[in-house]
């Protein structure tokens, strides 16, 4: 059972959560565009196959 004593901070954290979400939709849509290009090539495995992935995470 969750505890009366934190709901509100459970409150303000769906708030901050939701907002960081909804920013990333209009991302992800776009995304979805670009995969029904004909020259997708389905993605990378990891980052050492994809270097722009790789060179952004040294």
């Amino acid at each position: 059972m969750l505890s009366i004593v934190y709901a509100s901070m459970r409150a303000k954290n769906e708030v901050m959560w939701k907002d960081v979400f909804i920013k990333d939709i209009q991302v992800l849509e776009s995304m979805q565009a670009g995969r029904k290009a004909p020259f997708y090539d389905v993605g990378k495995f990891s980052a050492i196959m994809d270097c722009p992935t790789h060179h952004f995470h040294k």
